[in-house]
Formats: structure tokens, C-alpha cells, sequence
């Protein structure tokens, strides 16, 4: 006998992204080699030097704590998560992973008798958004995918028609 499926869990990519850790070696490495020229003076005019080498030991230092919170960043995989569509207790859980302290586990509980209909908002411009939001109780409106995930137009469409499809709502 084939059950149907009860629970749909859709997996959220928190900082652990391929960039985060191409960004994080760019600033450590940047940063450490403005530090080592700071500490190294090579020119005869002490003016254009003292006043490069604080510049550069500046840069150096912001590019090191830069690169320190995203290790942070990416060792605690901040904004890593889940949506979880449950049939069997009528019941869509947002997980979301924070920075630590009491609220690093974000976790958000919609009843599906308070969903009222999925929608799809594109916006065309050099950085475009598509994003794919639940509306529920008076017009409140919650994203279900992150800002940065690009998905083509097609992909987008076929995401949210299967989520309306699961929890059998409206899609505007």
C-alpha cells in the first residue's frame, strides 16, 4: 500500500556557502599581508610612511575581524534552517539558526486553517529579487526562501506550485 506524503522538510543553506569561504581566506590573507607591510618600513620620507603604515595597519586589522566574524559566522551556521510542512498536525514550523545567546534557535509555528495563500514576487533590476512569500493572518507576509538564493523564473513558479499544492492553498 502507497501513503502519501505527510511531511515535506526543505532544507535552508545557512553561511556555509562556497563564497563565505572564499571571502573570509581573501580578508585573512589581504588582512595579515597589510599588517606585516605596516610593521616593515622601507622608505627614507618618515611622513608618507608613518601615515601610509597606520592606513594600512587600519585596513589590515578591519579585514582580520572582518574575516574573524564570518568564520564565526560560518562555524555556527547562522541563518541555516528549515521549513517543515506537516499534514498530519495541519502545522508549517520555520526553524532558523541564529547567533548564539537564548534566541539562537528561531523557530516560528504557522497553523495551516491561518494560511491564507502563497504568492510570488519578482523584481527585475541589476540585483533582481525573486522570492516566494506565505501570507497568513490579515495580510502578515513571511519569506520562505533566503534573499541570496537565485532561482530562475521556471524554478521559482515550480517551488511555490508544489508547496500550494502540499498545504492546499491559493498561489496569487
Amino acid at each position: 500500500m502507497i501513503y502519501p506524503i505527510q511531511i515535506r522538510r526543505d532544507l535552508i543553506v545557512g553561511t556555509r556557502k562556497i563564497e563565505n569561504y572564499f571571502w573570509t581566506f581573501i580578508l585573512f590573507v589581504g588582512g595579515i599581508r597589510f599588517i606585516t607591510v605596516n610593521t616593515l618600513p622601507d622608505s627614507q620620507d618618515f611622513e608618507i610612511t608613518v601615515a601610509q603604515q597606520l592606513v594600512m595597519g587600519l585596513y589590515g586589522y578591519i579585514a582580520l575581524y572582518t574575516a574573524l566574524y564570518l568564520t564565526c559566522s560560518i562555524f555556527w551556521n547562522v541563518g541555516a534552517g528549515y521549513n517543515e510542512y506537516n499534514k498530519e498536525q495541519q502545522l508549517l514550523k520555520i526553524v532558523r539558526w541564529g547567533f548564539p545567546g537564548k534566541n539562537r534557535k528561531i523557530q516560528v509555528e504557522i497553523p495551516f486553517s491561518s494560511i491564507q495563500a502563497l504568492s510570488i514576487q519578482t523584481k527585475d533590476s541589476f540585483f533582481s529579487r525573486n522570492s516566494v512569500n506565505l501570507q497568513y493572518e490579515n495580510g502578515k507576509s513571511i519569506p520562505l526562501l533566503q534573499p541570496n538564493q537565485t532561482l530562475t523564473l521556471d524554478e521559482l513558479e515550480t517551488y511555490a506550485t508544489q508547496i500550494a499544492f502540499f498545504i492546499q492553498v491559493p498561489l496569487t
